[in-house]
């Protein structure tokens, strides 16, 4: 079989290379994106919402996270076997069939805009909904979107300590490009909670792509802040200007000299934007 083309998430086996099958393991046949492939789900797999399927369509293999009004789940499309994450919004009653009133009010808002505003937006650095819909069954509204492998920015920084002035300057075009696209849109999308734990990457590189999500002063510290280049401190500077009148806006941003790096821009255009304008 091996020898036919058989790849577990997306690594080709053969005699030589060999793999155990685990939960949520991708097998497919004949290539490595090929249509015929699978996703092994480990029914004895433990976690909290154990056998947990929302509208008969998404898998719920463990949970990402939990909020103030619901969960984050890791799922598996059961019609293209694609990864996805699902946000989740619980009733507020365990009982009865599921109605706009008997969910938490807060939370029902909060999804219902972000719900809006991503079914409006496409831009490489902004997290893309895959459906949206809710599951009388469990008693949960739900938004499902693409998954972000590589964390959170926030997670990232305190793994590595600090981020290279390179890497920073690489994450921080897409994140002004992302934020200058949703203040264009008529009428403008503002982001009223910008911090390092929405920022999210797509995989665990150093240069990832980000994915930024829309959802309803920082302080440079630790080794090789020395290091920043007179062009970033000054863009920082502007940036948290306490005087709102010399604050940088975004158009201010993006005409800062510091992003318009010529190597730098070169490898988001073709890594990250392809044929879409970075500002």
């Amino acid at each position: 079989m091996a020898e036919n083309g058989t790849f577990v998430n997306g690594e080709r086996l053969n005699y030589l290379v060999r793999r155990p099958i685990a939960h949520v393991s991708v097998v497919a046949l004949c290539s490595m994106d090929s249509a015929a492939s699978f996703t092994f789900y480990d029914n004895y797999h433990r976690f909290s919402d154990f056998n947990l399927i929302l509208n008969n369509r998404y898998v719920v293999i463990n949970v990402l996270a939990n909020g103030s009004f619901g969960q984050v789940y890791h799922a598996i499309s059961k019609l293209d076997h694609t990864i996805v994450a699902v946000k989740t919004v619980q009733s507020t009653t365990t009982r009865g069939t599921f109605t706009m009133a008997s969910v938490d009010p807060g939370g029902m808002e909060a999804l219902r805009n972000e719900i809006c505003i991503l079914s409006t937006t496409d831009h490489p650095c902004i997290i893309k909904m895959v459906d949206s819909s809710s599951d009388v069954t469990s008693n949960k509204m739900f938004l499902v979107l693409e998954l972000a492998n590589g964390g959170d920015l926030q997670q990232r920084m305190h793994d590595v300590g600090h981020l290279l002035e390179l890497i920073s300057r690489f994450l921080f075009i897409q994140l002004v490009s992302a934020i200058n696209y949703c203040h264009g849109r008529s009428p403008p999308i503002v982001h009223s909670d910008l911090n390092p734990a929405n920022i999210l990457l797509a995989d665990a590189g150093e240069f990832a792509r980000v994915r930024t999500t829309l959802v309803g002063g920082s302080v440079l510290d630790g080794p090789g802040v020395a290091s920043v280049s007179d062009e970033a401190h000054a863009l920082i500077d502007n940036m948290v200007a306490i005087d709102v009148g010399r604050r940088h806006d975004i158009e201010a941003v993006v005409r800062c000299l510091w992003l318009h790096d010529e190597e730098t821009m070169a490898s988001l255009r073709s890594t990250v934007f392809k044929d879409a304008p970075i500002f």
